[in-house]
Parts: structure tokens; sequence; C-alpha cells
């Protein structure tokens, strides 16, 4: 398979790596602790600890699980990544780096399989060959930067804090657009590349044999290859919200327990717990 060919079929899986050339910005940028988003959140903070016991047993006794779901999803588990940025905030301060780098990426697998027959004056002869590909999609950025340890930035505090911004994010990328547009106006220099990976394993072998009359024998094959390609090159870090679907299983569920909790006092009395 020609460098053409290749990319030719990374296109028509459409995978992008303009999204992780985006992201690897906004990581830097964003590396160190949200104070401003932190501060503002603060009262649910602490709604957390003082209301724990009392929520928890009414969201119970209401068949309410979605909300203990959410609170765990984008509660508790916010507030260890919190912990995590504020240690990783104070060990920054003053600590003389300057040269910072990130890679952002995605694996991808895919395999298809076709079947084909020969016919000789021997007998019929049916071949299948299994192809997988593993496909890694990369964005990578290197920069002479001075992220901010501690950042008090209004305008992804403000996005932060816009109702189901979050969701909004899985499907384009706003809240890394504006990272990635604070990196740049912070970076001196910086360099970006987006990259693919291409493993290929190729197996084929003889699935089944019908020999004409007077024929016969115990011919038979299997054989395997692989193969790597790697494709590389310079980029620029885009400078528009890109279009970015991001769902996973627990994502999934995530927006359904939301699209539950939009609409619950609509559901009919005999669908839900009540006390």
């Amino acid at each position: 398979m020609q460098e053409g060919d290749v990319r030719a079929f990374l296109g028509s899986l459409n995978l992008d790596p303009r999204p992780y050339v985006q992201s690897a910005a906004a990581r830097i940028y964003s590396s160190g602790w949200d104070a401003l988003t932190f501060v503002a959140e603060l009262s649910k903070t602490v709604a957390l600890f003082t209301k724990f016991g009392e929520q928890t047993a009414d969201q119970l006794l209401d068949g309410k699980l979605y909300n203990l779901w959410l609170q765990y999803r984008y509660g508790w588990r916010q507030l260890a990544f919190d912990a995590r940025d504020i240690s990783s905030g104070l060990n920054r301060i003053d600590d003389g780096r300057r040269r910072f780098t990130e890679r952002v990426g995605s694996d991808t697998l895919y395999s298809e399989t076709e079947t084909f027959t020969d016919t000789w004056g021997q007998g019929t002869f049916t071949h299948t060959l299994t192809t997988n590909y593993d496909i890694g999609v990369r964005g990578s950025v290197a920069a002479d930067i001075s992220p901010p340890a501690i950042a008090t930035n209004p305008i992804t505090t403000a996005w932060e804090l816009l109702p189901y911004s979050f969701v909004i994010d899985w499907f384009v990328s706003v809240g890394s657009f504006l990272e990635s547009m604070s990196f740049l106006a912070l970076a001196s220099s910086y360099t970006a590349a987006e990259g693919y990976q291409v493993r290929c394993t190729k197996h084929s072998s003889l699935t089944n044999k019908v020999w004409n009359t007077g024929y016969s024998g115990d011919y038979t094959y299997d054989s395997t290859c692989a193969g790597v390609l790697t494709l590389r090159h310079p980029t620029t870090i885009p400078v528009t919200p890109l279009v970015d679907i991001r769902l996973d299983d627990f994502k999934v569920m995530d927006l359904v327990a939301i699209i539950v909790q939009r609409y619950w006092k609509y559901l009919p009395q005999g669908a839900r717990t009540t006390r």
C-alpha cells in the first residue's frame, strides 16, 4: 500500500488529527490549577460535603439513581481532579521550566475480510484473506511558554460555568479552542505536528477445497505478513472550534442520566419510585 493509498484509506475513516493538535496545545495551557473556576464553584463543592448524607438518602428513596451517578462523575470525581491540579500547580510555581511538550491521540482497530474462489482443473479452492489495521492518530505540540501555574482566565471559566458546556465539548471542541487560543497568546514560539501510524497484518488461508473427479490431495496453506507505515508532518494549531465527537461508554451513560434528570418530572408516576 502506497502513501497515497494510505491517506485515502484514512480519509475514508474520518480520522482527523487536528482536534488532537488543538487538545495538545490546550493541555499545555491548562497544565496548572484553574483557581478561578474552582472558586466560582466553591459553593457546590461545600454542598458535596455538607449535604452528602441527606441528599444521598433522598435520592435513594426517590429512585433518582441518575443523580447519584452524576454527583459522582461531576462532583466527587471532579474534586479529585482539582486536588491533583492544585498539587501540580503549587509544584510548578517558580520551577523555571520554559519548554513544554504534549501529545494527544487515539487508536482505532479496523478489520476487513474477503473470500475468493479459484477454479482449476483439479478442483475448486476457497481462500479467506483477513486484514487487521491498528491505526494511531496523534497531534503533538512543543512550545516555549510559561503557562500559569494558578490560572484565572475569565473566558475559559465563563465557558466552564455555562450549563451543559461539557456536553457540547463532547461534540465540538469549544473548550479546547478557548484554551488553545490562550496558549497561542502566551507562547513565544511553538512547533506542532500531526501524524498517523498504521500497523497492518494480513492473514491468508485455504478455507475449503473441492476436488474434481479423479483428483485428491492434502493441499493447504496458511500465511501471515505485517507492515508498519508512519506518516508525520508539521502543521499549525487550529484557530476555530472543530467537530470532535468524543463519546465513550461512560459519557453515553452520563448523557442518558442528564436527559432523565432533565425530564424526570414529566415521567408518569408509575414509571418512577416515589415516597
